[in-house]
């Protein structure tokens, strides 16, 4: 698909970056110095007694700048800049935490003050018409905490969010027949749960629940405890800036008590299925790898029928197993401790498009205003940039592999 051009905001500051990080690298990759040796380029500053002395901004430290969302206020932003510029820095790196203090981590408080909201934009833009006076560089962390993320995403299932790669196995004697259900994934796909706030009758579609974090429209979502559980489809959902949170669903089945359970487990979509012989005996849960004769392996993905496999293993080898691979959501959250209204969010998707495309569509839309461009553009510098690359520990995956 044809991806949209996109304005000239996020390449004032890849360019502004690169030209500052050329910078930087270009006397460490230079070829080293001979009898006589070639006068630097002007994009490279002539290293004198002089430039010693008064360094340009690239090269000059910088301030990791903790910023407590955007509950600040802007003389102290200016007064601060100005001490940090009289100290001789280069610049700033913005990078926000929570507020300390009751209520302050609330999603009320969070829907003024947090990060990316109106408020936040206007404090960056007092940070960089400030900056630019200063001739001060300005670096912004990727999103409110690291791994990235940004408040638009707010479910596991949206295909934005970080994805993994999870398989179940079983194993088989030569022969056998098999007809059921596949195994099960040995890695649980992530999953959020809440709880009612108030009881809700046979019928009700408005249910009010503890909070609203991890639900989304669209989600599949199971109401009761087991023996009374019953499934139902989220069709809104509500404000979330009180104590409880209204969640609408598709008409509920039967009666359900206060604290009745709430679990929204992300979805998953089967990849391939298919057959091979182990080299040696091989059981799930057996210690070690199990090795399998490469030349076995058939795949029998098209045989598959509402997760149900019906199938006679070869009469020849002594055991066979059925893996099955599926895509789910890592459920890996990006922040959740008290930074945007729609905690909790979840670290983008590093290796699709669809991942690149949710943040820089925020940034655009909400951080990178006009005035904050026009003041990067008089600063001549500034990055974006990921703080920690901290993935964890799942099989990453995404939607394209496959294909390519």
């Amino acid at each position: 698909m044809t991806q949209p051009r996109r304005g000239r905001r996020r390449r004032t500051v890849a360019i502004a970056t690169a030209a500052s990080l050329s910078v930087l690298l270009s006397p460490l990759l230079a070829t080293p110095a001979t009898a006589d040796p070639t006068p630097p380029t002007a994009a490279v500053p002539v290293i004198d007694t002089a430039a010693f002395a008064d360094p340009p901004s690239a090269v000059r430290p910088m301030f990791r700048w903790w910023m407590p969302l955007a509950y600040t206020e802007d003389s102290v932003l200016r007064e601060q800049l100005d001490q940090i510029a009289a100290s001789g820095a280069g610049g700033v790196e913005v990078a926000p935490f929570i507020v300390a203090g009751e209520g302050n981590q609330s999603n009320a408080f969070l829907a003024e003050y947090g990060w990316g909201t109106p408020a936040w934009a206007h404090k960056m833009e007092v940070i960089t018409e400030k900056a630019a006076e200063l001739g001060l560089i300005v670096d912004q962390n990727l999103g409110p905490h690291y791994p990235p993320t940004v408040p638009t995403l707010n479910s596991f299932n949206q295909p934005e969010a970080e994805q993994q790669l999870v398989f179940g196995w079983s194993a088989h004697a030569a022969g056998e027949a098999v007809t059921g259900a596949l195994p099960s994934p040995l890695t649980a796909p992530p999953s959020v749960a809440t709880k009612l706030a108030e009881g809700a009758t046979a019928g009700q579609t408005a249910l009010t629940v503890a909070s609203l974090g991890g639900f989304a429209i669209g989600d599949v979502v199971t109401l009761g405890a087991e023996g009374t559980s019953e499934t139902v489809t989220v069709t809104a959902v509500g404000d979330r800036l009180g104590a409880t949170g209204m969640l609408t669903v598709t008409p509920i089945s039967g009666d359900h008590a206060v604290d009745a359970p709430l679990v929204n487990v992300a979805e998953t979509t089967r990849l391939r299925t298919v057959i091979a012989q182990c080299e040696a005996e091989c059981a799930p849960g057996s210690e070690g790898p199990a090795a399998l004769v490469p030349g076995s392996i058939v795949d029998v993905t098209d045989k598959v029928v509402d997760g149900q496999l019906d199938y006679t293993f070869p009469a020849d080898g002594a055991r066979w197993v059925i893996i099955d691979f599926q895509q789910t959501a890592s459920g890996l959250v990006g922040q959740r401790g008290g930074y945007t209204a729609t905690q909790p969010n979840y670290v983008v998707d590093h290796l699709g498009r669809g991942g690149v495309d949710i943040q820089a569509d925020f940034w655009d839309e909400n951080i990178l205003t006009d005035a904050v461009k026009a003041n990067l553009d008089k600063v001549g510098g500034g990055a974006i940039f990921e703080d920690s690359l901290e993935l964890g520990e799942s099989q990453k995956w995404t939607w394209s592999f496959l294909d390519q």
